[in-house]
C-alpha cells in the first residue's frame, strides 16, 4: 500500500489495528483512494466498484515498510517479490479460459499456477504450455526489476526482446489489453504451439489502447534509476564486465537502447551498434541471459529446449 495516498484518519485507523485488510469494504475503499500498487479500481456512477485493472506496477513496484510491514513510500521499478501471481489466478472462480486455452483440467492448473510461488511468474505458459521444466522443477521465472534499464536493449534475464517490445507482450498477451502484438517466432507450432494456436501472436484487438502509450512508458522506465546495493551483496570486481559472444563477435555490455517511436509497434531483436542482430536476424528468445541493473537477486533461467 502506497502510505503517501491515505488520508491521516486511515493511517490512525491503521494504527489502531480497526482497520481490517481482509474487508473486501475496506479494499475498495483503498482502491477508490488509489493505495493499492499496481491496481485500479473502475466505479460506476453510484460508487460500486465494477472492475479492476492492472499496472505494470502491480509487479515491478512495491513499497518500503516506513509505516508498517508491504504500507510505505513507493519503490517504482522494484521487483514485487512478495507477490503470489499463481495463487491469485488459481483463486479465479472460473479457469475455464486457462483450462480450454492449455487443454487441461482445472485441477492441474491449480497445480501448476501455485508451483511457482512468490515473485515468480511464468509469461510463457500461455504460449508452449510447458508446466515444468525438464528437471520436473517449477517453470516460473523470477520476476525482474524495472529500473536501471538505461543502455539495456533486450529486456528480460534470457533477452527475449526489447522493453517496448515485452511491455506490449504482457499488456495485449498477458493482460488481455485491447491492441496491436506481432512476433511471428511465437507462431513456431514445435516451439509454441499454444500461441500458434490460439493467435496470441498476431494480436489485432480493437480500440487499439497499447501502442501509443509505449513510447511515453519506455521514456519513464529509462529514467527510473538503479538503486546503490548495499556492501558486500555483489562481485565489484567484475561488475560491468558481462561480454556476450554471438556469431564469432565480442561486444561490450550494455548495449545503448534507443527510445521507442510513438506510435510504432515495437521490435524483438532491435538492431544496436554492436551489429549482433543486424540483417534482420532474430534472436533466439532463450540462448543468452543478462542481469538486472542494481537487482539484489540473482538471475534465473527457463532451461527449454
Amino acid at each position: 500500500m502506497d502510505s503517501d495516498s491515505l488520508p491521516d484518519s486511515i493511517k490512525q485507523q491503521l494504527k489502531a489495528g480497526k482497520l481490517d485488510l481482509n474487508d473486501p469494504a475496506d479494499t475498495v475503499a483503498l482502491l477508490k483512494l488509489n493505495a493499492v500498487v499496481g491496481v485500479t479500481g473502475f466505479f460506476d456512477q453510484d460508487g460500486k466498484l465494477r472492475s479492476v485493472g492492472l499496472q505494470c506496477a502491480f509487479c515491478h513496484s512495491t513499497v518500503g515498510d516506513s509505516f508498517a510491514p508491504r504500507i510505505g513510500k513507493r519503490l517504482d521499478g522494484w521487483a514485487n517479490r512478495d507477490l503470489n501471481v499463481g495463487l491469485i489466478v488459481s483463486l479465479a472462480p472460473n479457469l475455464k479460459p486457462l483450462t480450454d486455452l492449455l487443454g487441461v483440467d482445472a485441477d492441474t492448473v491449480k497445480k501448476v499456477l501455485n508451483s511457482w510461488g512468490p515473485g515468480r511468474f511464468d509469461a510463457e505458459l500461455d504460449k508452449d504450455g510447458k508446466a515444468m521444466r525438464p528437471d520436473g522443477k517449477q517453470a516460473g521465472t523470477l520476476i525482474p526489476p524495472a529500473f536501471g534499464l538505461a543502455g539495456v536493449n533486450l529486456h528480460t534475464w534470457t533477452g527475449f526482446g526489447s522493453v517496448p517490445y515485452w511491455n506490449s507482450y504482457v499488456a495485449a498477451t498477458e493482460l488481455n489489453g485491447s491492441g496491436t502484438f506481432f512476433d511471428a517466432r511465437l507462431s513456431n507450432k514445435e516451439q509454441y504451439p499454444v500461441a500458434a494456436r490460439s493467435g496470441a501472436y498476431n494480436a489485432r484487438g480493437k480500440p487499439g489502447l497499447i501502442t501509443a502509450k509505449l513510447a511515453a512508458l519506455h521514456f519513464y522506465q529509462l529514467a527510473v534509476p538503479a538503486p546503490t546495493p548495499p556492501s558486500g551483496t555483489f562481485d565489484k570486481e567484475n561488475t560491468g564486465q558481462s561480454t556476450l559472444r554471438q556469431q564469432g563477435e565480442l561486444c561490450e555490455l550494455p548495449c545503448p537502447a534507443p527510445i521507442h517511436r510513438a506510435g510504432k509497434q515495437p521490435s524483438f531483436a532491435s538492431r544496436d551498434r554492436c551489429g549482433l542482430f543486424s540483417g534482420g536476424s532474430i534472436a533466439d528468445p532463450h540462448v543468452s541471459n543478462r542481469t538486472a541493473g542494481g537487482s539484489l537477486d540473482p538471475p534465473e533461467r527457463r532451461f527449454l529446449p
